[in-house]
């Protein structure tokens, strides 16, 4: 499912909006700016109802053409033999809680999944404001999340001044996803090339599809790419937060991974500057890109769909091609392995669709999540040269 941005997901940025969509203020925020902006929701836990079953097999039984008439009833109106064995089976049924001569008495009863020994994800989180749901199906003992507890994050980072303030903050699929992202420290500043945004990110979901995260983001302003650093060979620059009902303990592993951060920062910086200063030609990039993608499908009359599958290939590697010579890497910043990366990067995040998911659902992703296997594969590609 991808992670678009609905009507009512909050949605609020210093300076850009995302696919034109919610709210810019036109600077970083400060806390105070921060909190003018508040979560729309808290996260609730509700027992989950199924219909109830006797309800359902009685009338199955009445609507099912293959019981003649005589089957249901005689002809002087007394119960049929198909009726009265219903009935009786009815009357036995575990979960037949209304009893009226073996038949429901309410055909809008419904009955707690708990009813059900042995069935323990019970329950479901909806949102306190329009009842959305936002995950179906967790036990009762499951932490909630709940994006109210970033706030003091943020607070004591600004507070703290390890933050310059709050690049984007929102929610994401009705809810679903949440972040935070914060600017950190000076940008930085390439010759000739662009400025890098240094950030720091704090994501989590109630669908169960990223855990309580954070880590450290790169946003380059001249093309517009926001990606997470463990690309850079640092497999360790993200890190989970354990699930916790206690705001401090919340707060207090989130101020360690900080500190983390800033010292990772600056090894970020340094890797940064190398692969600037390295070279990487343009038949090397045209070499590394073939090694990202599949072999070439040769067309076969033999095989069905070769010649589409062909056209497919060509077409990929002609796009990825395009935004290796486009405008945003003109200069000396083309043929280095930054420019190789940023074109892959920059392919992945604004050209390539995904299966199932929206351009903007993929997008918003990408900036907030990093999911970019192809970005991935190719800075591990780069490390190697």
């Amino acid at each position: 499912m991808s992670a678009d941005i609905y009507d009512d997901d909050l949605a609020v940025y210093a300076r850009t909006a995302w696919h034109q969509k919610g709210f810019v203020h036109g600077e970083l925020l400060d806390n105070d700016d921060y909190l003018n902006h508040p979560w729309p929701f808290h996260a609730e836990r509700g027992e989950l109802y199924i219909h109830n079953p006797t309800w359902v097999q009685w009338q199955q039984l009445l609507t099912d053409e293959k019981f003649h008439a005589s089957a249901l009833r005689t002809q002087s109106g007394a119960l049929g033999p198909q009726m009265r064995a219903t009935r009786v089976a009815l009357r036995a049924h575990p979960l037949n809680v209304n009893k009226i001569n073996g038949m429901p008495r309410d055909p809008d009863e419904y009955i707690p999944l708990s009813s059900f020994e042995g069935v323990t994800q019970t329950q479901a989180i909806r949102r306190s404001d329009n009842g959305y749901p936002l995950n179906i199906g967790i036990t009762e003992h499951r932490a909630l999340t709940q994006y109210h507890m970033f706030d003091e994050v943020v607070a004591s980072l600004l507070e703290r001044g390890f933050a310059t303030g709050v690049e984007s903050k929102g929610t994401l699929q009705h809810g679903r996803k949440g972040y935070v992202t914060l600017q950190v420290g000076e940008r930085i500043d390439i010759e000739n090339y662009s400025k890098i945004n240094r950030y720091f990110t704090l994501a989590d979901a109630h669908d169960s599809t990223v855990s309580l995260s954070a880590r450290p983001t790169l946003g380059v302003v001249v093309c517009a790419n926001t990606f997470a650093a463990y690309v850079l060979n640092n497999d360790t620059a993200t890190w989970t937060i354990r699930h916790t009902r206690n705001a401090q303990e919340y707060l207090d592993a989130a101020i360690g991974i900080f500190y983390e951060n800033l010292e990772l920062q600056q090894e970020i910086n340094k890797e940064v500057e190398r692969w600037i200063d390295t070279s990487f030609t343009e038949g090397q990039f045209m070499d590394m890109t073939r090694n990202l993608m599949p072999p070439c499908p040769e067309i076969s009359s033999e095989v069905e769909g070769s010649a589409r599958a062909h056209t497919q290939w060509t077409n990929r590697f002609k796009a990825i091609t395009a935004r290796y010579r486009g405008d945003d890497l003109d200069g000396f910043i083309r043929e280095t392995k930054w420019g190789a990366l940023m074109a892959i990067q920059g392919y992945e995040q604004h050209v390539q669709k995904g299966k199932g998911r929206s351009t903007q659902g993929k997008h918003v992703d990408q900036l907030v999540f990093g999911d970019m296997p192809l970005t991935t594969k190719a800075a591990q590609l780069l490390v190697q040269v």
